[in-house]
């Protein structure tokens, strides 16, 4: 496994012990590892699902539009949040990786596209 699909599994295993933390409590995961989880997730979950589909040159360019994307996004949904006084970050979490586990489990496993060939 490469370190891009590497990178994709984890954070979807991140994503789903982040949200089952969160929906169940701390009866199912322990609160060290949730936080863990969830910081990681939430930094690097949407950006690098967002990532598998504009497809940057290299790891460090998907790295710097993971972390960017993700950044923005929970910038946009916690104000989304504020302004419309519905706070809840759980729901959030848990809307994020629905949203997410899909395009990151099809990057961890999905075949590459063979390289185009030119003239």
């Amino acid at each position: 496994m490469s370190g891009e699909r590497s990178v994709a599994a984890g954070l979807a295993v991140a994503g789903l012990v982040a949200a089952a933390g969160a929906v169940l409590g701390t009866a199912a995961v322990p609160a060290a590892v949730r936080a863990v989880a969830t910081v990681v997730f939430l930094l690097l979950g949407p950006g690098w699902a967002l990532s598998a589909l504009v497809r940057p040159a290299g790891f460090a360019e998907r790295l710097v539009v993971a972390v960017g994307a993700s950044v923005a996004a929970g910038i946009v949904v916690a104000q989304a949040m504020v302004v419309t006084t519905w706070w809840h970050p759980v729901a959030a979490l848990v809307g994020a990786v629905v949203v997410c586990l899909p395009v990151l489990v099809l990057a961890a496993v999905g075949r590459r596209r063979p390289a185009a060939v030119t003239a």
